[in-house]
Order: C-alpha cells, then structure tokens, then sequence
C-alpha cells in the first residue's frame, strides 16, 4: 500500500465525508457528497415540455415559436437535497456536489430524451459563464454537468465548449423581479464564437436550473445563426 493510499485512508477515518444535505456521514454509498437516504430523494421527472408554455411535449415537433424545441429537467428545484448540492457547488465551489445530480440527468436522458432525438451523435453546449464569474467560481458549473452527461452516454454527445461566449457580465437572475426583467438581463448577453460545427446538427445546451428561460432562450437565440437542425435545452432542474 502506497504512501498516498495510507494517508488517504487514515483522512477518510479521521474526517469521514459528510453529507452536504443532511450532515450525516456518506458511508457505503456512490458519492462523498451525498448519503444514501437523501439520494433517494432525488425524483426523477419524467418528461419533456415546451420551454414556453410548459406543456408536456410527446415529440419534438413545435409547440410555440421559440429557438428552442423543447425542454428536460431531471430534478424539481425544490427537492431539498438539489437545493443543497446546487448551493454547494455555485456558492462555496464544491464542484463534485454537481456529480449525483449530473448522474440522475442522465439516467432522465436516457429514459426519456433519447428516444425521441436522432440516433447520429450530438452536441451538447454548456451556457457560459462571464470570465470574472468562473475565475471567481473555479469552474463552470454547465460545462461540469455537460462533461459527466457526455462520459455517461458515450458516443452519443460531444461537448462543445467555446461555441458561445458571454459578452457581458449579468446580475444574478434571481435578483430580477419578473420575467420581462430577466429577458432584459440578458438580452444581447452572448455571441456565436463557432459557429461552423452547429450547421445541420442536434445541438442541446445544457444548464444547472431552468427558471424563467430566459437565459437559456437567449442563448438559443444566439446559436441559431449557426444553423443547427435543432436546439433543445436540457438542466439538472427545473424551478
């Protein structure tokens, strides 16, 4: 046994992992962030809807004028444990908390996206952060999300970081009263770097939380000049 895995080992019994949700200890389970009983709580949805109404969509055929087709959101927001994980990671940087829910919007890709969307791979496009963000946060937490999505369903997705960029740096959309403050937020918030991949593909721009969509819409608005065959949005979940 190796210096490393004494140390290790000795760390794990004098600091056992705890669980960010509850503060009970992760023994025996998957994740050092999350115990078996609150994993358990993680419900999976089990639809799709469209981005603009909401109604539930059975194929990806339109429901409402929108640069995005269609919507999937593996886990309600309001779940307390998503709660937890998703303030973990975007407020005290602990970016492994994204792993239980980037596994569980997996297995909701899986189940329900799948099979309505082509068998030819696909481009998954994280929303970016604004420079200072990410310098400030360590990471992005999408393209944390979108990275795990790909290595679970290999030969399906490809992760297409830097095919957009945000040119300015937003407030926070929580902070905005209503929905039309949201839209005005972000409005002309991104730019098309690359557009050359899109043209004639399934593109899927994957997010931590869909609220109002208006981020997520804008930056669907911005990829369509690259002429993609579609564009759906998918998001560990959905407020």
């Amino acid at each position: 046994m190796s210096v490393g895995t004494v140390a290790r080992t000795l760390a794990e019994l004098l600091f056992p992992p705890r669980c960010l949700a509850c503060g009970a200890r992760c023994a025996g389970g998957p994740y050092d962030t999350l115990c078996t009983a609150c994993l358990a709580t993680l419900e999976m949805r089990r639809d799709l809807v469209c981005p603009v109404c909401g109604a539930r969509r059975y194929d990806l055929s339109p429901c409402h004028t929108s640069p995005l087709r269609a919507l999937g959101s593996a886990l309600e927001f309001r779940t307390p444990a998503v709660r937890d994980l998703l303030h973990a990671a975007k407020f005290k940087g602990v970016s492994r908390a994204l792993l239980p829910l980037a596994d569980r919007l997996a297995d909701f890709t899986r189940a329900v996206a799948l099979p309505l969307l082509p068998p030819t791979p696909m481009l998954l496009v994280p929303i970016p952060l604004s420079p200072a963000r990410e310098r400030e946060r360590g990471f992005n937490q999408a393209q944390v999300v979108a990275e795990r999505l790909a290595a679970a369903l290999p030969g399906r997705f490809e992760v297409l970081a830097g095919a957009v960029r945000r040119t300015k740096a937003t407030k926070p959309q929580t902070d905005a009263p209503d929905i039309a403050a949201r839209a005005r937020n972000v409005a002309g918030a991104f730019a098309l770097v690359r557009p050359e991949p899109l043209a004639h593909r399934t593109v899927i721009l994957v997010d931590d939380v869909f609220t109002s969509g208006a981020t997520m819409l804008e930056c669907a608005r911005t990829l369509r000049a690259g002429k993609p065959a579609l564009i759906l949005g998918l998001t560990v979940a959905r407020a």
